[in-house]
Order: structure tokens, then C-alpha cells, then sequence
């Protein structure tokens, strides 16, 4: 039957060519029946003959294991699976789970391999690969994914993964002192401190109910703050704080491998009362080398941001990271937190956020109620004019582009619309 099954779909789609939507009716007649070995036979035929689809791709191992094929054809469609689609991280870490699911794992943890090599910046590749690299025993893998988790700094979640990269590699330590590996075991001790140390870390304190922001300007042009946590510079954001708790109060800015060059360190009063006026800055470099340094000093408060001048005569980046695209915006959107707060460059905007917040703290509940009224102004920008967005897509075989062009045309005629936004008791 499998054998008939075979001649007939081949036969079928060497003298047809079926529009995408007509293959799903006879497969599913075919899946209905439970025919899986027909099923293989359908699918197969369709990619053998050019007229494979990526949900083909998706169901032929699965039905593959129903019919009992062997472990080495379902590998090859899962293969054949990545081959098809596009060459990318995300394809790739889509397919790697595949092949965990068919317990095909050391193909699965090459394919994480590959994954990384593609965004090493993405963490990923290296936590998932560590789990496979454990359950086989590769110290080698153990080692790529335990320092890759180590050398790069993510989000504030970023601490669990690094203790388990670290213990892992502790394990694998011990593991070889046990063998007589004592030369391969102080190689991985001294990879596992190198992966753990940071050409730049930036750290900001102060006391008192008040919100202050660190922003730092790297030397390439970008940005490393709130509004870009991660920069292509290489720096994290790990920690923006505000009073009154004075565990919360503090900035944190690191960067793991930065570019060498000049950091201007910019310190922005945004609101409240700091103690004292004044703050800690506190400035590491090569942390955990033998080069390390630390300078703290003093930063006096002012309406105007304070700028800090660092040299990094050494730093191990020598290209940017490729971040998340952020369209740049004059005044980004304030991110909302537990205080309201507004991020204002210009003097002129100050006397305008110091009401709004005012206005705020006396609407709180506790709060001794005032008359008061609050602006947030917000703008927003109407196109006019003629505009054209384009947007190309490659053929898998690279012989062909298809472009899609979309025109757009506007007018403003007439704007009625003028909103007030009124917070406050009283007239």
C-alpha cells in the first residue's frame, strides 16, 4: 500500500501543479483515515516534485513518527525544515526546539550554536543550548554556552542565568581535578573570570524622595538610559531608581565589553528633593582585571544636567551591537512607573512638569486637598503631504525581488479638537 501510495502522489504532482489552497482538502481526507504512511507519501511527493509548502515542512516529521519511520528520516525532515526556511535566529531556535521534541538533542544544540553565531547579544541560544549541553555531557558546548551567558549582561533578570552558567562550570571544574585534568580544569577557572569581567560599570546614589536619571552619551553617537536600556555601545541599563526607599535610589549602567573612547556622563535632576543636593558617582573600569579602578566623586546638583567626562583607553568592543531599531523621536514617551514622572531637557518646560507633579501629590489619598489644576501636554504630529513606503522581499534562491510600494497622499483641512487635560479640586 505504501508503495502504491508513493507512485500515485509522484505521478499525480509530475502532471499537476496545485494551487496552495487544494492541497489542504486531500490531506486532510488522508489524515482522517489515519493514513500516515500516506501521508508521508503525499507530502514527500509535493516536496520532491518543487511544490512544498512550510506547513509541509512543520507536519512531516510529526507524521513520520506515527508511520514509524526511522530516527534518521525524521532528522533529515527536520533538516530539511531549516534548509527551507529563512536563515535566521529566530528559524533556527524554532527548529532547534523541533529536534528536542524528537529527542534529536546534539542536532538541536548545533543548531543553538549556529543561532549564536548569528546575534551573539541575544541570551537565548547559550540558556537553552546549556540545558542540552548538561543532558549530553558535551563539555565542550557546556563551556561555549556557560561563558556566553557569563560575558554578556542582559536585563535585571539576567543574575539567575548567570548563576547557573556559573555553576556549570564549577561542575565541570571539579569533573576534571577528578580526572587528572588539573591543566584543562584551571583553563576553564580562568575563562569562567575573564567571561565575568566589564570594561565599564557606572553607578549613581543618592538619598531622598527624588528621581534622578543617568544617561550616557558613548562614543560612537548613541544613547545608553531609560529610553535605551540597551545600546549599541554595548550598555545596559540594570537598574533606574527613585526615592524615598534608599535601596531603590540609585542609577546602574554597565557595559561588558564597550567601545574605547570618551563617555559623557549625563545626570539629570527630573524631580523631588535630593538630600543635600548632591549625589555619588561612582565609575569602574576593567572591573575584575588586574587593571581595575574605581573613582567616586561627588556630583553637586543643579535645574541644569550635569556632565561627567570617561577615557576608555581599552575597551575590548570593537564593533556596535545590533539593537531593537527605536524610531528617534525629539521627546520620547515617558514610560509610566510607580510616580508619575516627565522627562524635560528644556528649562522653559520645568515650571510646567513641577506643577503637574505637585498637582499629583495632592490628589493622592492622604493628601490635604487643594485647588489645583494640571497640563500634560501632548502632541501629536498629522502627515500632509505625499508619502511613499517601500518594502522588498528576496526569493529563497536569490534570483528575484519582489517590491511593494505603497503611495500615501494627505491634506489637513480643518482641526476642531482642543483638549484640555484638568486634574484638581475647585475653579
Amino acid at each position: 500500500m505504501q508503495g502504491n501510495a508513493i507512485e500515485v502522489w509522484d505521478k499525480f504532482f509530475a502532471t499537476h501543479t496545485p494551487q496552495p489552497i487544494e492541497f489542504h482538502a486531500p490531506f486532510k481526507a488522508i489524515f482522517e483515515l489515519k493514513d500516515h504512511a500516506g501521508a508521508v507519501a503525499f507530502l514527500e511527493a509535493a516536496i520532491r516534485h518543487g511544490q512544498g509548502r512550510t506547513w509541509m515542512y512543520e507536519v512531516l516529521p510529526l507524521e513520520m513518527q506515527l508511520a514509524e519511520r526511522s530516527t534518521d528520516d525524521i532528522e533529515r525532515a527536520m533538516l530539511s525544515r531549516s534548509d527551507f526556511r529563512t536563515v535566521d535566529q529566530s528559524s533556527m531556535m524554532l527548529s532547534a526546539a523541533y529536534l528536542v521534541r524528537f529527542q534529536q538533542l546534539p542536532r538541536a544544540l548545533h543548531l543553538y550554536r549556529q543561532a549564536s553565531s548569528l546575534n551573539p547579544a541575544r541570551p537565548e541560544p547559550y540558556a537553552l543550548g546549556l540545558r542540552l549541553a548538561k543532558k549530553l555531557n558535551d563539555a565542550d558546548a557546556v563551556q561555549w554556552a556557560a561563558l556566553g551567558i557569563l560575558s554578556h549582561v542582559w536585563t535585571t533578570d539576567h543574575q539567575p542565568l548567570h548563576r547557573q552558567a556559573e555553576n556549570a562550570l564549577l561542575d565541570l571544574e571539579q569533573q576534571l581535578n577528578r580526572a587528572g585534568k588539573t591543566a584543562e580544569a584551571k583553563a576553564v577557572a580562568e575563562k569562567m573570570a575573564a567571561a565575568k569581567t566589564h570594561d565599564l560599570e557606572i553607578i549613581l546614589r543618592w538619598q531622598g524622595e527624588a528621581d534622578l536619571d543617568l544617561i550616557i552619551e558613548e562614543p560612537n553617537g548613541t544613547l545608553c538610559s531609560l529610553q535605551h536600556p540597551q545600546s549599541p555601545a554595548g550598555g545596559v541599563l540594570l537598574h533606574d531608581g527613585m526615592g524615598p526607599r534608599q535601596k531603590e535610589t540609585y542609577e546602574q549602567i554597565i557595559y561588558p565589553q564597550a567601545l574605547t573612547g570618551t563617555y559623557r556622563i549625563k545626570i539629570q535632576h527630573v524631580w523631588g528633593r535630593v538630600v543635600a543636593k548632591r549625589a555619588l558617582l561612582t565609575v569602574t573600569q576593567y572591573k575584575g582585571t588586574d587593571a581595575e579602578t574605581t573613582k567616586t566623586q561627588v556630583i553637586a546638583l543643579t535645574d541644569e544636567e550635569t556632565v561627567v567626562r570617561v577615557q576608555l583607553k581599552q575597551g575590548r568592543r570593537t564593533q556596535p551591537v545590533t539593537v531593537s531599531a527605536v524610531p528617534h523621536m525629539a521627546h520620547p514617551p515617558v514610560p509610566v512607573r510607580n510616580r508619575s514622572r516627565i522627562v524635560q531637557s528644556s528649562a522653559q518646560s520645568r515650571q510646567a512638569r513641577d506643577d503637574f507633579l505637585r498637582t499629583r501629590r495632592l490628589t493622592q489619598p492622604g493628601a490635604p486637598r487643594r485647588a489645583g489644576v494640571g497640563y500634560q501636554p501632548v502632541i501629536s504630529v498629522i502627515p500632509e503631504g505625499s508619502s511613499l513606503s517601500a518594502s522588498a522581499v528576496i526569493s529563497a534562491d536569490r534570483r528575484y525581488v519582489r517590491m511593494r510600494l505603497t503611495p500615501t497622499f494627505s491634506q489637513v483641512t480643518d482641526v476642531f479638537t482642543f483638549s484640555f487635560l484638568n486634574s484638581g479640586g475647585g475653579n
